[in-house]
């Protein structure tokens, strides 16, 4: 945390490729990295007033130029994201998706910038490419219960329609028509 504080991004995600773990998977087709300790070095700079240095980090791996891994490292975004609402950490996954809704990596390291969906909608765009449709539902109704002035979730499902199409949207929407009816019985 202290490294991302001090400006050293670039660092940050070094140490982080040293604490992927390779797990074998469940079907025996290879090896994937885990990304556990990662999501919940990253999720708890939330409570400790970070959030924004760690949104520095979610947005540098996402937008790494490192020809050799940009692609594994902008797929751990999602998935760092993911593994926090699969461990009941979902405020934790909320505020880290606020902070990928600025525009570019030299807006966040200055502290301007307008929120913009992009970035946030890739990222849920792989959820469901992935199959974790669930992960953006659940993202989606926490960003709409925080009623914040400056969201609108019909902005965010363009988005991810943006970087898949109509039926990515509409996964995560009837995913979330899911979620509602499930938290409706239970009242």
């Amino acid at each position: 945390m202290e490294l991302i504080e001090l400006g050293s991004i670039s660092e940050g995600q070094d140490l982080i490729k040293f604490m992927l773990v390779a797990r074998d998977t469940d079907r025996g087709r290879g090896k994937m990295l885990d990304c556990y300790d990662v999501s919940f070095i990253l999720g708890s700079m939330v409570p400790e007033g970070a959030a924004e240095s760690a949104g520095r980090v979610l947005f540098a791996l996402y937008s790494s130029e490192s020809p050799e891994d940009s692609a594994a490292s902008q797929t751990l975004v999602p998935f760092i994201l993911g593994t926090l609402v699969d461990h009941n950490r979902s405020g934790w996954a909320v505020e880290l998706s606020k902070q990928l809704m600025y525009t570019t990596l030299e807006e966040i390291e200055a502290g301007l910038g307008d929120y913009d969906y992009s970035v946030l909608g890739w990222c849920m765009a792989q959820m469901v490419w992935y199959g974790r449709a669930d992960w953006a539902a659940r993202l989606c109704l926490e960003l709409e219960r925080q009623q914040l002035d400056w969201f609108n979730t019909q902005e965010l499902l363009g988005a991810i329609a943006g970087w898949g199409d109509v039926n990515y949207s509409m996964t995560v929407v009837n995913f979330m028509q899911d979620v509602r009816m499930k938290e409706s019985r239970r009242t």
